[in-house]
């Protein structure tokens, strides 16, 4: 090669280099590229070209890349650091816990690996491992605030809240101005039940960061949670600018409210099948704006929302959807209606069983006519991301059985009805094989004298069908169910049972208990 060759492949490494360093990521690309067609065992320029192409989210291209740039330096902190982030954000956490892993062997001093290392084990539910190496790298690097902050995430979620609440505010003594600790702290105290501080917290973070939107949802669910559901469905449309939560898009405008006559809208489920049960009694409040009412629900419900007033066409999820003037969200109706405690429809019920399922099951429960029948659900959805909260263990439900003249039949679902075979003596009555879809349930529970469940769909199924419903909370409960009350408005056949501290499933089941039995006895005695 030309001494002059030499040197213009230098000046485009440079320039290259240049470009990058001034933010110029499409321009440093391009440069580093040509660059490697003359030199393509450069390791430098290969690990700055997985550098820009990490910054540019070409994250497969970027792992090819730091690998080419392994095989010459085998041995480099610097790609095996960079190589785990970008594992990390394609949500491959074991391959970047290993590439981390390999860095602090070559760099046992390096705090941000070990930070990183953490967040690989956090992405794998290694939480004590996590805490172990944010605690690490806060050792080696005392300013390193993002690791306090996850060190603090970590403690919350195994249910260290004392010491996470230590840790959020020794970030605020380092940083004052720090908006994400702030939403974090008013997060964990929110749980402990201390709702005056988390609102204080939420408006400090909202203060520094006017448009922080995790911040501003976070806020909607306790202003709903604590009854001011004014404020709270203005800030709840703020779900939309979260990053997790996939918003449909539509060439046609979503409803506001004005006349639907001589219109079609569409009404579509975003969330869980107890949503779509909560919310779609909206629709005859819909249908008497005026126009056509399509919704699409989930195929396990099509059949039982086939009775909803107002409905004139069901469709499911993977169906098309035929054209529209319109569409909404079920969970932006109350906002919508500007729904008030006063002004929730609850005219119980909403949804019915068909003449095809009526009488489907009755032949199972004639055998315990005599007896109070009782549904029982333990499990909710385990894709839920507060199912650990929310569910209990079918042991719970077992002193029930002690009480006389008393048939229990179970409603579960999914994996959880397997602990049913840690029980072979028959004394809970196994319906899963029978309840195909929620129709199914729906019939069964016709036939029932009481439903106890967690909150899952199964609840808001028997108090939409004006069954008596006792809904077992954890001490925290989702925003639906309030606080601090034993019924609800969206229900008025449901009694709630709540936690009075964290995870004390045993307490709510002696409250339970003590209250089946004064039912049963009130039966006996007539």
């Amino acid at each position: 090669m030309e001494i002059s060759d030499k040197v213009n492949n230098q000046n485009i490494l440079t320039a290259a280099i240049q470009n990058h360093i001034s933010g110029d990521l499409v321009k440093a690309e391009q440069l580093y590229q040509k660059f490697l067609f003359h030199y393509p065992n450069h390791p430098k320029a290969l690990i700055n070209l997985g550098n820009v192409l990490k910054d540019l989210r070409k994250y497969h291209k970027a792992i090819s890349t730091y690998s080419k740039a392994l095989r010459l330096q085998p041995n480099s902190t610097e790609i095996y650091y960079n190589l785990g982030i970008v594992l990390i954000n394609i949500g491959k956490f074991r391959e970047a816990e290993h590439s981390f892993e390999l860095a602090i062997k070559m760099n046992p001093d390096f705090a941000g690996a070990y930070y990183y290392l953490g967040i690989s084990q956090k992405g794998q539910g290694k939480n004590e491992e996590a805490i172990k190496n944010f605690s690490h790298a806060i050792q080696l690097n005392p300013e390193l605030i993002e690791a306090y902050n996850e060190l603090g995430l970590a403690l919350k979620r195994v249910g260290e809240f004392e010491q996470a609440e230590k840790i959020f505010r020794k970030i605020l003594d380092l940083d004052p101005n720090y908006a994400i600790v702030y939403n974090n702290l008013a997060n964990l105290i929110q749980k402990q039940g201390r709702f005056s501080e988390a609102m204080n917290y939420y408006n400090c973070a909202l203060e520094l960061i006017p448009n922080f939107y995790e911040a501003l949802f976070s806020r909607s669910l306790l202003h709903l949670s604590t009854g001011n559901f004014e404020k709270g469905w203005i800030d709840f449309e703020y779900r939309w600018k979260l990053i997790d939560v996939h918003n449909k898009k539509f060439d046609k405008p979503q409803w506001k409210g004005e006349s639907l006559t001589g219109k079609t809208i569409f009404l579509w489920a975003e969330q869980g099948l107890g949503d779509t049960i909560l919310f779609i009694r909206y629709v005859p409040l819909i249908k008497k704006r005026g126009g056509t009412v399509i919704v699409q629900c989930h195929p396990y419900l099509l059949d039982i929302l086939s009775s909803v007033e107002g409905i004139d066409r069901l469709i499911c999820k993977d169906e098309d959807v035929p054209d529209f003037d319109f569409h909404i969200p079920l969970l932006s109706l109350p906002g919508i209606f500007k729904t008030t405690f006063d002004t929730i429809p609850n005219d119980i019920p909403y949804i019915n069983t068909s003449l095809e399922y009526k009488d489907k099951f009755h032949e199972i429960f004639d055998l315990h006519d005599k007896n109070f029948k009782i549904g029982i659900v333990w499990g909710g959805n385990p894709r839920n991301r507060r199912d650990h909260d929310r569910s209990c263990r079918l042991q719970y439900f077992l002193p029930l059985l002690e009480l006389n003249n008393v048939s229990i039949f179970s409603l579960q679902k999914g994996q959880q009805a397997r602990e049913l075979d840690k029980y072979p003596d028959g004394r809970i009555y196994n319906l899963d094989p029978l309840l195909n879809n929620f129709s199914d349930t729906a019939a069964v529970m016709m036939d029932l004298d009481l439903v106890i469940t967690v909150d899952t769909a199964v609840a808001h199924l028997a108090g939409a069908l004006g069954k008596q419903v006792w809904i077992l909370l954890p001490f925290y409960p989702d925003w639906r169910w309030l606080l601090d009350r034993n019924d609800s408005p969206w229900y008025p056949t449901a009694r709630l049972f709540r936690q009075s501290i964290p995870d004390d499933w045993k307490g709510v089941f002696n409250q339970v208990k003590e209250a089946l039995n004064k039912v049963i006895m009130k039966k006996e005695n007539r």
